[in-house]
């Protein structure tokens, strides 16, 4: 059995296309794969910045989000005011509830 010259030649393109494709998808989830280690790694090291915060600067971070209202903030701002922790570390500190809630 032959196959025509037509087809053999789209059968071999579609083939080449096939392997691009699957080089592609292997990359991209390569990618990925590097992304969400990168990721975890950064959440890790964030979490255990969080960790080191005194409770001066989870106020300052509380109040940067607008957790804590006007009046209750006013009180604690002087406290607030001598902060340590680099912006980047009390910007991105996990939201601590309050007892109230």
């Amino acid at each position: 059995m032959t196959i025509p010259m037509m087809e053999s030649e789209s059968l071999v393109e579609s083939i080449r296309r096939l392997k691009a494709e699957q080089k592609h998808m292997k990359d991209a989830k390569k990618k990925i794969a590097k992304d969400l280690k990168n990721a975890e790694k950064r959440r890790s090291r964030l979490k255990k910045r969080a960790t080191r915060l005194s409770d001066a600067d989870l106020v300052a971070v509380l109040q940067m989000r607008g957790s804590i209202t006007e009046a209750s903030s006013s009180c604690s701002t002087s406290a607030a005011s001598g902060s340590s922790a680099p912006p980047s570390v009390a910007a991105s500190a996990p939201e601590v509830p309050m007892g109230d809630e």
